[in-house]
């Protein structure tokens, strides 16, 4: 009698994608609402420095915070920045590719 062996498929890992990094993420086990605080007040700013406190730990906050101006995210922490954190950046960052542009 013939066996034949067959080979099993190797596992490989998962291959490189925009949104991969979120399996790496330090929020990945938060609770979603510590990152989303509402209004102005001191326990909305308490919430937004907790969120911060797990963003500063996380291996992928770079990831999260360009994934965030990319996808023009208009609430919530996302890469330790607020909202009203990233639209400021991304103005400085408009505003610095217009000098970039401009300069023989």
């Amino acid at each position: 009698m013939i066996h034949q062996h067959t080979r099993s498929p190797l596992i490989t890992p998962d291959p490189p994608s925009p949104t991969n990094w979120r399996r790496r993420a330090a929020c990945r086990y938060s609770d979603p609402e510590l990152f989303f605080p509402r209004g102005r007040n001191q326990h909305a700013r308490h919430q937004t420095e907790a969120a911060r406190a797990v963003c500063h730990t996380c291996p992928v906050v770079d990831q999260c915070r360009e994934e965030a101006l990319t996808m023009q995210r208009d609430d919530g922490v996302w890469g330790a920045m607020a909202a009203d954190e990233r639209r400021t950046l991304k103005q400085q960052r408009t505003q610095a590719a217009h000098r970039a542009t401009r300069r023989p």
